[in-house]
């Protein structure tokens, strides 16, 4: 008998086919470097091996932790977790993700004694599973996206947005590429809540309700903000007011299913108050460093910057936006749903203090709501098909050059010819249709900001250098009064652990892109400087916070005793998190013995062009 939904089902085993064979690849290139636990991943990661492994949920041993970084060194830096309280550490990232890997973090666990490797939560046959774990989500993803499409379109007009969005957009590479990150995982939990959601409205049936309410608890467990998916079952069939009390009055006269799905959220979430309570004392808890500014969201550099512009990056969601008005004219029962989604979704995104997030092709949080974005995108393309001709022909050229300039950016994105972290305008226009990126166009990209609390200033010929404090402390008569080739210098000691600082705000320093920061101090220590430790610093503050601290620990310096040296340190200013961020520097006295300081100067490098 014909399968009359043969097209779309062809399309997702093809579709699927393609991302394993990219992901494939992309692991045996140079699989003896295989490091898929690392950054992110190693964060969401860590509840697995500290819970199973280690025995040490509030990571106080930190032995094993230790050797995990020196045998695989998933980070540069430990941010995954913070200090607590007596001890103990709290992870950075709720336990949603790391529940979600756990079963293939089961099966590596008990194969990899059998293949000779440590059953240490890193080695190859973690790193393994986890490859395939992503690609199980993808796979999940592609039939229940498809499960929800054949729901509301064609099997033809499915298979037609399956392609679009799958390779269209960065899916393609947050799934062949990235899969491991929560996005991929994300995008298959919104799918099975998309289908649930229209399922449950079509028979209120309790599997329905269950599958909805696992789902969203789960991807709440995993990403907080996904808690804005709700939007999508609680408006979903509301076309006004009066159609929003009758939707309370269903929900009452469902109570019953209503409170089992409340209680299902709350039940998956338990685990993490009880973590949260054990490592802090709290009940819920921040871990971040970063805050949504959501008074003053990026908005306009969220979707249009070269940086990371989610519609520079992934033009053909255009499409999608501007189906926002045939879906409203079409089926008005769905409009409020998707669209309150989609707008409080972009705005919440676009808020997050580093809205650029990191590493990764146009903006990958993005990625998930792609679910719900197709449902426009579908009534978009349904009234292309209803336009005269010529106009139905030219719209669907466009559509189709955006769908190939994706393609095309996104491999340049795999060749680091569009650079993950440093696009500018100039050097887009510069490499745009390239296949290669020489280092002449390289020198447009942004300045390189390492990880690294060692950076230094190597082409000071390339900047214009300017003083900009300079302490020699000979006005003060309550300093101490041996200085060098001078009256006095100052004495820090006891609660006088700091010295005087400089605190300028950015816009005050410089109006290039980025300056160098450099610090230089002489100072004058009777103890052994090992035994008697100081620091210099340099910072930058956001309301009131530090961030992109850098200190100089002079107890790692070969310096010596009773002897006049001078010490300094290089700093790169940040992306600034707000024009009123400001810069700080100073000496930090953490010793008992006192230590004299003299000829204390900040001086900043500007580049010439």
């Amino acid at each position: 008998m014909k399968n009359k939904k043969l097209y779309s089902l062809t399309t997702v085993l093809l579709l699927f086919l393609t991302i394993f064979t990219f992901r494939q690849l992309h692991t045996t290139r140079e699989p003896k470097k295989l490091n898929i636990i690392a950054w992110d991943i190693y964060g969401y990661y860590l509840y697995l091996p500290a819970t199973f492994i280690n025995n040490d949920i509030a990571l106080e041993k930190r032995a094993w932790i230790d050797t995990l970084q020196t045998r695989y060194h998933p980070t540069e830096t430990f941010y995954q977790a913070y200090p607590a309280k007596d001890g103990k550490w709290v992870i950075k990232y709720s336990m949603g993700m790391a529940v979600l890997y756990s079963p293939f973090f089961f099966i590596a666990h008990t194969i990899a004694p059998m293949m000779g490797y440590s059953a240490d939560g890193l080695s190859p046959p973690y790193q393994m599973a986890l490859i395939y774990c992503g690609l199980f989500y993808t796979l999940i993803g592609l039939i229940f996206f498809r499960k929800a499409l054949l729901l509301i379109f064609s099997d033809k007009l499915t298979a037609v947005l399956l392609v679009l969005i799958s390779l269209g957009t960065n899916y393609f590479y947050m799934t062949a590429y990235d899969g491991v990150m929560s996005h991929n995982f994300m995008f298959a939990l919104n799918a099975i809540i998309l289908f649930s959601t229209i399922r449950w409205h079509q028979e209120y049936k309790v599997k329905y309700a269950l599958l909805l309410s696992i789902s969203l608890g789960l991807a709440i467990l995993s990403r907080p903000t996904e808690i804005i998916w709700a939007l999508v079952p609680l408006l979903w069939n509301v076309t006004n007011f009066g159609n929003l009390i009758e939707k309370i009055k269903l929900f009452i006269l469902q109570y019953k299913q209503v409170l089992l799905a409340f209680l299902v959220i709350f039940l998956i979430g338990l685990p993490q108050l009880i973590y949260w309570k054990k490592t802090t004392g709290e009940f819920i808890f921040y871990s971040y460093d970063e805050k949504f500014l959501l008074l003053k969201p990026f908005t306009l550099k969220f979707l249009f910057s070269y940086k990371k512009g989610w519609l520079l990056y992934t033009p053909l969601m255009v499409f999608a936006i501007a189906g926002f008005r045939n879906l409203y004219l079409a089926n008005r029962k769905l409009f409020w749903g998707i669209f309150s989604f989609f707008i409080i979704n972009l705005w919440v995104l676009s808020s997050w203090e580093c809205w650029w997030y990191a590493a990764s092709y146009s903006q990958r949080p993005m990625m998930e709501s792609y679910v719900a974005m197709a449902i426009p995108m579908g009534y978009f393309l349904q009234w292309v098909m209803q336009q005269k001709i010529i106009w139905r022909n030219i719209l669907i050229a466009v559509l189709s050059a955006l769908f190939l300039l994706n393609i095309f950016q996104t491999w340049q994105f795999v060749k680091y010819i569009i650079d993950p972290e440093r696009m500018t305008e100039k050097y887009y226009w510069e490499v745009f249709g390239k296949t290669e990126a020489s280092d002449w166009d390289k020198r447009l990209l942004e300045v390189y900001r390492g990880y690294s609390a060692a950076d230094t200033l190597s082409n000071e010929q390339e900047f214009k250098q300017k003083t900009v404090a300079f302490f020699n402390f000979e006005n003060d008569t309550a300093l101490y009064n041996k200085g060098l080739n001078s009256k006095r210098s100052y004495l820090l000691k006891g609660k006088d652990s700091f010295s005087p600082a400089l605190t300028i705000p950015y816009s005050g320093l410089s109006n290039k892109e980025f300056v160098w920061i450099r610090a230089s101090v002489f100072i004058y220590n009777q103890k052994i400087v090992a035994e008697n430790p100081s620091s210099l610093v340099i910072t930058s503050i956001h309301n009131g916070k530090p961030y992109q601290y850098r200190a100089l620990d002079l107890e790692k310096l070969p310096l010596e005793k009773e002897k006049w040296q001078k010490v300094s340190i290089d700093y790169l200013s940040p992306i600034l998190k707000s024009e009123t961020d400001t810069l700080s520097v100073y000496f930090w006295h953490r010793g008992n013995d006192g230590v004299s300081i003299d000829n204390f100067k900040i001086e900043i490098f500007e580049p010439k062009e």
